[in-house]
């Protein structure tokens, strides 16, 4: 909501200062084309692909809202170029297992817990906000699923792996020992005994990564794998799409392109040693 609210306050400075004083509702009614495509080439300038198109996304639902109204504007009628296709790390397995190793000797009840937030967002291919909300109550250890809340509050059951689960229980044993009055269910909670925030366990991956020299990991960068190891096993594209809660199968689809250089390597590889 931040980063949309943002959008709208920086196009409004820069459709103010092209006009030369306020912007009105009116003004951004009456906006001409060539004035929001200005703006859009000044992102394009300074900004990355992912915020030039949350910019548009904003001004669409806008857009969509002043319509309800029966407002028209330029925002949804301008023609946009096709957005690029997003090139996905490919992460290699070798290299989850030194993430994981990183962890491999706990001390603290926050050093199982980490090492409880990696494995899960590997094993389950969860976003890190849908990590960070889950509860106790939404763990089955004894059917070994968890019950995941996802945008728009979705809900969708993800299989708990056995070393998962494990790990989850070492965790919550560990905390259980090191503070008996917690109250909060939450799984995973700041050293204050807090609700842990999704930026703070980002910068807990960042300081890992820079300690370990790993290449550069990101707690989306374990979806991504999780989702990629799993069609190079034989996965199909419909169950992933049930695992990661993609609505659209077309989001799913960009987990091919690691797996079709792999086989397009390999077929090159067998080609290569008929002819000689």
């Amino acid at each position: 909501i931040t980063s949309y609210l943002n959008d709208i306050k920086q196009a409004l400075i820069f459709f103010a200062n092209a006009k030369g004083n306020k912007i009105s509702l009116e003004n951004l009614i009456n906006l001409s084309n060539s004035r929001y495509l200005s703006l859009l080439s000044k992102y394009a300038q300074e900004k990355s692909f992912k915020t030039q198109e949350r910019m548009i996304a904003t001004w669409k639902k806008w857009s969509e809202y002043k319509r309800t109204q029966k407002i028209e504007t330029i925002f949804e009628k301008t023609i946009y170029p096709k957005s690029k296709h997003k090139i996905l790390p490919n992460i290699e397995f070798e290299t989850i297992e030194k993430l994981i190793d990183t962890q491999e000797n706990p001390e603290t009840w926050e050093d199982y817990r980490n090492r409880a937030l990696i494995v899960l967002l590997y094993s389950a291919g969860i976003r890190i906000n849908e990590a960070i909300n889950l509860s106790w109550q939404d763990i089955n250890l004894s059917a070994n699923w968890a019950q995941i809340r996802g945008k728009g509050n979705k809900i969708r059951y993800v299989p708990l792996l056995e070393s998962a689960k494990t790990i989850l229980l070492e965790y919550k044993a560990a905390l259980n020992k090191a503070h008996p009055e917690i109250t909060s269910d939450k799984i995973f909670i700041s050293s204050r005994l807090k609700k842990w925030h999704a930026c703070t366990a980002e910068r807990f991956f960042r300081q890992l990564i820079q300690k370990h020299n790993l290449p550069k990991l990101t707690p989306h960068s374990l979806r991504h794998a999780c989702a990629t190891h799993l069609l190079k096993s034989g996965c199909n594209l419909r169950t992933i799409q049930s695992l990661l809660g993609h609505a659209n199968l077309e989001t799913t689809k960009m987990y091919i392109q690691h797996s079709t250089e792999e086989l397009m390597d390999i077929h090159s590889k067998i080609i290569n040693k008929s002819k000689q």
